[in-house]
């Protein structure tokens, strides 16, 4: 009987609980076939770690290690149902409540402010303390920060389970089940009160602030936080572009340069090298709380600490094990974590360097051991990501190895000397001591937005469940699987291209497809409807103060031009400053609105924007998208076409005119999109999906999250 791998408990722990998770998933979108899959992966995975590895185990131990692994499997399908379930059920919405909470987290923008409140409690027709945390937009000036303890009354909304077609798994993980649209004169601050975490984290972010401007401020917080909320999309595109991006998720990078500063300065003070490193770990663990204990965080402290703790007590080291050590961890504080964005791309980017460093580094013998260490090290992650980026967002950047070969042993240097600088800065001078921080700072920035480095990302691709296939020719590349080189090679190579065409097949089916992504808000409520590089954007509720935020997540996979359509809301549209936020997200070609002429508007547009076209419609006018004319209709409150075998409708508020307006529509749509009409257009068209933009208790609705719904193929 061969021997493949070798035997690693914790990988088999740790393996089981991850499928069981996986499981729970399907479950929960009621996928047979994934759940199908799911079990036999779990089933193979099992008996290869038992009963085909090295590890020469007696019948006993086999048997025991196999109820281990579906204890595991078991115990991830139950605790994720569970978790999501909870999350679900915890439903305080439609009632108006007076609520008491502290502010975690604080990002003040133009005109408005995001903030997180947890400790949460409530009273009216519900009373008592909520496990979870409210996401509320406060419009207006207020004196609220963090660490303020808040009263206000309104309605909270229930944020659901999933958004934009997809599993809301950073939401549930970080335990943000409500949200709420407030104004600065609603909240009654009662008290200031910080926890040490919290503490540490307002006195880097003020003292950066006394010490910088604007994005220079922002870089910096995030570089020392993993906080990215007060970048600009476009300075965070600039560093995401060049493949740079992960400076600002605290990781492997932050805590192994801080441990190993804090280490060396404790053994040149000459204390025992096991109390040094229980200082460093302590340290270490403050400050991933610091930043908010994300899962990058608490892998890189927990796999420092496996390290030490291997070296210190004499055990050998097991890279591959220490890995699925820090995943077993995170997974058993919160299962949701398996389908975050970040802990897929911390571990994948990880478990790649530790399974290819030395395999890499054999390309690279005639290289000094420091220089090879380094691009292998690059080359592994770069491989390791790719297909998380992909997976997530839809694109990677091919000069990643590149610019990180020269930019991580910089930066790495640059964060100590930014943390030092922030440290005395705070005690003493920030404007002496981030005097040189602020200008390096201002030098990457005009860097990374001077050169286009977006020329060289590569995206459109769509890989879906075909990444595991991906990974699974790493492992078997890499050597961890035993096999003989010509059956390495050849499996290998089938799995590679099996990736590869199954990319191939997704990708075309979403290149072809048709999609609407509706948000809603007090503020904004809109349609983005998108195909190849074309896309129409249907605003169908706006006030003077608009936030495109909401659908910035949208915005940043659409590729080409954009026409921009207002519908009439009854109330006037300041066109110049539309225009502006909207640019910074989408690429407008045409800015259409209906209601009220706005000449001046428009010849101050067409004179600044040479390439931009504005126009006023009105019933009967014709817009474009795709091949198909759309038109509009009641009083330029509706604007309808056809995509594909489906007709499409989206609506205004049409107050009390709603009879007369709803019966211009002049075919029956199979899907309505309305700003808050949904009960009325549902019972005169018994449309096959209805969409309210704004809060619903009866339909599907894009204030919560948005909503994302696949158009070129029937629905009915």
């Amino acid at each position: 009987m061969p021997k493949l791998v070798n035997f690693r408990p914790v990988v088999l722990l740790a393996g089981g609980l991850a499928l069981g998770i996986t499981l729970g998933y399907f479950g929960l979108s009621d996928n047979s076939l994934g759940k199908i899959l799911t079990i036999s992966v779990a089933i193979l995975f099992c008996a290869v770690l038992v009963f085909f590895s090295t590890e020469k185990l007696r019948p006993l131990l086999k048997t025991v290690f196999t109820v281990l692994f579906a204890l595991a499997f078991s115990l991830g399908a139950f605790y994720f149902g569970g978790t999501v379930e909870r999350y679900k059920k915890a439903d305080v919405s439609g009632h108006t409540l007076t609520v008491t909470g502290r502010i975690s987290s604080f990002t003040p923008s133009d005109g408005y402010s995001t903030a997180v409140i947890d400790d949460v409690s409530v009273s009216g027709v519900y009373n008592g303390r909520s496990e979870y945390k409210i996401f509320a937009v406060i419009y207006g000036d207020t004196d609220a920060d963090i660490g303020s303890e808040i009263t206000f009354k309104g309605v909270l909304k229930d944020k659901t389970a999933f958004a934009e077609g997809r599993f809301a798994a950073s939401q549930i993980s970080e335990k943000i089940k409500y949200f709420i649209e407030l104004g600065g004169d609603d909240i009654e601050i009662t008290e200031v009160r910080l926890n040490p975490f919290t503490a540490v984290n307002k006195f880097i972010r003020d003292t950066l602030k006394s010490g910088m401007d604007g994005e220079e401020f922002a870089v910096a917080y995030a570089m020392l936080t993993g906080n990215s909320d007060y970048m600009s999309e476009q300075t965070l595109s600039g560093y995401r572009n060049a493949g740079v991006a992960h400076v600002f998720a605290v990781s492997g990078l932050h805590i192994g340069v801080l441990a190993t500063a804090i280490y060396f300065l404790l053994k040149k003070m000459r204390i025992n090298g096991k109390v040094a490193f229980f200082i460093t770990l302590a340290a270490c663990v403050f400050y991933a709380g610091v930043c908010g204990f994300s899962a990058s965080s608490l892998r890189a402290v927990l796999m420092f600490a496996v390290l030490n703790v291997a070296d210190i007590f004499g055990f050998k080291y097991d890279g591959v094990s220490s890995v699925f050590f820090a995943m077993l961890v995170i997974l058993l504080i919160s299962p949701v974590q398996l389908l975050c964005a970040g802990f897929q791309l911390s571990f994948s980017v990880v478990l790649t360097i530790v399974i290819l460093i030395n395999p890499l580094k054999k390309l690279f013998k005639k290289l000094p051991e420091k220089i090879r260490s380094v691009f292998a090290i690059t080359i592994s992650a770069e491989l390791g990501g790719i297909p998380v980026l992909l997976l997530n967002f839809g694109h990677f950047t091919v000069i990643s190895a590149a610019v990180n070969i020269v930019f991580i042993p910089l930066a790495a240097v640059f964060y100590i000397f930014l943390l030092v600088s922030t440290l005395l800065g705070g005690a003493f001078s920030p404007t002496v001591f981030l005097f040189l921080p602020k200008y390096v700072i201002y030098g990457l920035n005009r860097a990374f937005g001077f050169f286009d480095f977006g020329i060289f990302v590569v995206g459109g691709l769509t890989v879906g469940g075909f990444v595991i296939l991906y990974y699974l020719a790493l492992v078997v590349a890499s050597g961890l699987i035993n096999l003989k080189r010509v059956v390495k090679f050849l499996l290998t190579l089938v799995l590679c291209l099996s990736f590869i065409a199954g990319t191939g097949i997704k990708t075309a089916d979403a290149n072809n497809g048709v999609y609407a992504t509706a948000t809603g808000g007090k503020s904004f409520s809109a349609v983005l409807f998108s195909k190849g590089r074309e896309n129409l954007l249907v605003v169908a509720d706006v006030n003077h103060i608009f936030s495109v935020a909401k659908i910035k997540v949208a915005a940043a996979k659409t590729k080409g031009v954009t026409t921009v359509l207002f519908l009439d809301t009854g109330r006037k549209i300041d066109l110049q400053v539309a225009y502006t936020k909207l640019k910074s997200y989408f690429d407008v070609e045409y800015l259409l609105y209906c209601g009220e002429k706005e000449e001046r508007s428009e010849y101050v547009l067409e004179k600044e924007y040479k390439a931009l076209k504005t126009a006023r419609l009105t019933d009967g006018d014709k817009v474009r998208f795709g091949d198909n004319e759309w038109y509009i209709y009641a009083d330029g409150k509706c604007v309808a076409g056809r995509i594909g075998e489906n007709s499409v409708a989206v609506t205004s508020d049409f107050g009390d005119g709603y009879y007369a307006y709803a019966g211009a529509i002049k075919e029956s749509p199979d899907v309505i999109f309305t700003a808050d009409n949904a009960a009325r257009l549902y019972a005169d068209y018994s449309p096959y999906i209805t969409v309210s933009l704004r809060y619903s208790t009866e339909f599907p609705d894009a204030e919560r999250e948005n909503y994302l719904l696949r158009l070129d193929k029937s629905l009915k």
